[in-house]
C-alpha cells in the first residue's frame, strides 16, 4: 500500500470490519469442529457448506437492493447487533440443551441465520466503501481492507480451535457476540455519506429488474470485472483441498498443511502492499486478465514441483496474485458503479463468489479421483486461462 488513507471514519470502518472478521473466522472453525465432534460424520460436516451458501443465493438480490434503498451504516449496525443477540441466545440454548441431536440441529440453524445476516452485511459494506472513499483512493482503500481481512482471518483461524478446546463452544459463542457488538459500536461512530433517497419508495422487485438493465448497459470495465470474478473462482475454489492433497503427497502432515495455508495468507498480505504500484505499470483493462493467467500457471507449477520449499514459494506467489486480483476487481466494480446501484451490483459479486466454488470443488475432487492431482489442476487451470482469454479478447475487440 503506497500510503494509508488519513480518515478517522475510514479507520473506524476498518476497525469495525476487523472485529467482525475475527469473530466470523474463529466461529467458523469452532462450529465446524463442534459439528464434527457431535456427529463424527464427514458428510454431515460437508452439508454445513450448503447451509452457508443457500442464504447468499436466496437473499443476495434482495439485500443488494436494500443496500441501495436504505442507510448502509444502519444496515451494518443492525446486522452486527443481530449477530450479537443471536450468539447470546445460541449460547444460552447450548447451555440448557444437553441433547446431541438437538445440538446438531442448533448448529445448522445458527450457521444458516449467520449466513443470512452476512448476505445483508456484504453488499452494504461494499456500498459503504464506495460512498466513503473517492475514486482515486479506492485501490488504497481496498488494499487496506484486504490486508485487514487476511490478518484477521489468520488470527481467527489460530484462535478457533484453541478457544473450543480451552473454553468450550458456549464461551466461544459468547466471545464472538462481544466482538460483533464491538463492531456495531465502532460503526456507530463512523460517518458514512448518504446520497439521494429518491428511490427509497420503489419496490424491491422493481429495483432488482433495474439492476439487470443497469448491468446490461454498464461500462466494459465493470462487465469485465464481474466476468473475471467468476472466472478466477474456477481456479481459486479448490485451493484448500489442493493444500490438503499436497501436504499428503509431500509427507508433511498437518504441520505442513498449516505451513502451506500460512504461506498463501502471507502472500495475500504482501499483495495488498503492491496494488497501487501495479496499476502504474499495467492498464486497468489488462491487469486482471494477466493476474488470472499468472495465478493459474503458478497453481499448475505448484502441483508439479516435488520440492517442499519450491511448493511453499509458489504458493506464496499464488497468494500475492490472488490478493491483487481481488483488490482490483473490487476497485473496478466500485469505481464503475454509480452510488444508486452499488448495493445491487455488490449482490452479483456475492453470488459470483459463492456459487461457483462448491461446483468446482466437486468437479476437482472427481478429477483427482479418476486421474490425479496434477491432471486435475492442469484441466481446471487451463480451462480458467481459456475462458479468461475469451473474455479478454472479446472485450478488447
Amino acid at each position: 500500500m503506497k500510503h494509508f488513507i488519513k480518515s478517522i471514519d475510514f479507520h473506524l470502518i476498518l476497525s469495525s470490519l476487523a472485529l467482525t472478521r475475527v469473530s466470523e473466522s474463529f466461529l467458523g472453525i469452532a462450529v465446524l469442529w463442534s459439528l464434527y465432534i457431535y456427529t463424527d460424520n464427514v458428510y454431515l460436516v460437508g452439508l454445513l457448506t450448503l447451509f452457508q451458501v443457500l442464504p447468499i443465493i436466496i437473499f443476495s438480490f434482495y439485500s443488494g437492493s436494500l443496500a441501495d434503498l436504505y442507510n448502509n451504516k444502519n444496515i451494518l449496525i443492525t446486522t452486527n447487533i443481530s449477530r450479537f443477540l443471536l450468539l447470546l441466545v445460541s449460547a444460552f440454548l447450548f447451555y440448557n440443551v444437553q441433547n446431541h441431536i438437538l445440538n446438531v440441529i442448533l448448529l445448522y440453524v445458527l450457521v444458516f441465520i449467520l449466513s443470512v445476516l452476512n448476505s445483508f452485511y456484504l453488499p452494504s459494506f461494499q456500498a459503504t466503501i464506495k460512498k466513503s472513499i473517492n475514486d482515486k483512493n479506492l485501490v488504497i482503500a481496498n488494499s487496506s481492507i484486504e490486508f485487514v481481512k487476511h490478518i484477521c482471518n489468520i488470527i481467527g483461524l489460530l484462535l478457533g480451535g484453541v478457544l473450543v478446546e480451552t473454553i468450550g463452544l458456549i464461551n466461544t459463542l459468547f466471545l464472538g457476540s462481544i466482538l460483533f457488538l464491538g463492531g456495531a459500536i465502532l460503526m456507530k461512530f463512523a460517518y458514512v455519506p448518504t446520497f439521494s433517497q429518491q428511490i427509497i419508495d420503489k419496490r424491491i422487485k422493481g429495483s432488482i429488474v433495474e439492476s439487470f438493465k443497469y448491468l446490461k448497459s454498464s461500462s466494459r470495465l465493470l462487465k469485465q470485472s464481474i466476468y473475471y470474478l467468476v472466472i478466477i473462482n474456477i481456479s481459486v475454489a479448490p485451493i484448500s483441498l489442493m493444500f490438503v492433497l499436497l501436504s499428503d503427497n509431500l509427507k508433511l502432515g498437518s504441520v505442513g498443511l498449516s505451513l502451506l495455508t500460512i504461506s498463501f495468507s502471507v502472500g495475500s498480505i504482501v499483495g495488498t502492499f503492491s496494488a497501487s504500484y501495479i496499476l502504474k505499470l499495467i492498464e486497468e483493462s489488462t491487469v486482471n486478465y494477466l493476474l488470472i493467467v499468472l495465478y493459474s500457471i503458478l497453481v499448475i507449477l505448484t502441483v508439479m514441483v516435488p520440492n517442499t520449499f519450491l511448493v511453499i514459494a509458489l504458493i506464496f506467489l499464488t497468494g500475492i496474485t490472488s490478493s491483487l486480483s481481488v483488490i482490483f476487481i473490487n476497485t473496478f466494480i466500485q469505481k464503475e458503479t454509480s452510488n444508486e446501484f452499488i448495493g445491487r451490483v455488490s449482490s452479483f459479486r456475492s453470488l459470483a463468489l459463492r456459487i461457483p466454488p462448491p461446483i468446482v470443488v466437486m468437479l476437482f475432487s472427481y478429477l483427482v479421483d479418476i486421474l490425479n492431482i496434477i491432471y486435475a489442476a492442469v484441466l481446471i487451470n487451463v480451462t480458467t486461462i481459456l475462458v479468461a482469454t475469451f473474455v479478454f479478447s472479446k472485450r478488447q475487440g
